[in-house]
């Protein structure tokens, strides 16, 4: 009796340590659990079960979806074009908002849906678009209608249909004595790259300035002896 009662102590003694030690297990694993509970409690405070919480967020999805897909289909382009300069043509039902295009690698790129333009030289601004989209009706133009840019008329004073080759750009880009418009498109016949085998050139005179420049010719030639005839736009010396 006199062995096992030595050894009692250390087996009490050790079953005493491994209570505690399952005590403090416990204690962690309810502390982890209540834990648990109370992040689940925060992120669901109705306490919805996941059926629920599935069939809400289905509708929520179902809600929204449809003025996710309106804004996300509207381009960003419209949106900046309504600070772009307007070109109008009435006579032909054309009127564009006009982005400001920067040349690269020698070239030019006219937008997809819109026109463009580019200018280098005083007075003179050129002006690009698809044929088959913003200047699908450009071909049916005629001398002398106006056209609108910026709020200012201009009236066309030429109408010619080039192939690329003879197609003179340092002309076309090279400054005027008064405010001029070139609008160019392609015509002839199409090409792949939405090219093609000609271009339409319209030139348009700015009508004010245009008008005081004829002005200010005849009355330089009207102090001469030479006669001189003055129609709508051209000065000539009669013959």
């Amino acid at each position: 009796m006199e062995g096992v009662w030595k050894f009692n102590p250390f087996y009490w003694m050790a079953l005493d340590r491994l209570d505690r030690a399952n005590q403090n297990q416990q204690a962690l694993s309810l502390g982890a659990k209540s834990h648990k509970a109370g992040r689940g409690l925060r992120l669901n405070p109705l306490r919805w079960s996941g059926r629920t919480l599935r069939v809400f967020f289905v509708m929520l999805f179902m809600i929204l979806a449809p003025f996710y897909f309106f804004s996300g289909i509207q381009p960003v382009s419209s949106i900046e074009a309504t600070s772009y300069p307007e070109l109008s043509l009435p006579n032909i039902g054309l009127s564009t908002p006009v982005a400001p295009l920067e040349m690269t690698d020698r070239q030019l790129i006219a937008p997809a849906t819109i026109a463009g333009s580019y200018s280098q030289a005083e007075n003179k601004q050129f002006i690009i678009g698809h044929s088959s989209t913003v200047f699908q009706a450009l071909d049916q133009s005629q001398l002398y209608q106006h056209i609108y840019y910026n709020d200012v008329e201009y009236t066309i004073t030429n109408i010619e249909t080039l192939a690329k080759a003879d197609v003179d750009m340092n002309a076309i880009l090279s400054s005027s004595e008064v405010e001029t418009l070139v609008i160019m498109t392609c015509a002839g016949t199409p090409l792949p790259g939405q090219d093609a085998t000609h271009r339409l050139v319209i030139t348009a005179e700015r009508s004010q300035a245009k008008s005081q420049s004829y002005i200010t010719a005849a009355q330089n030639t009207s102090a001469t002896s030479t006669p001189v005839s003055i129609d709508e736009f051209i000065v000539t010396p009669e013959n």
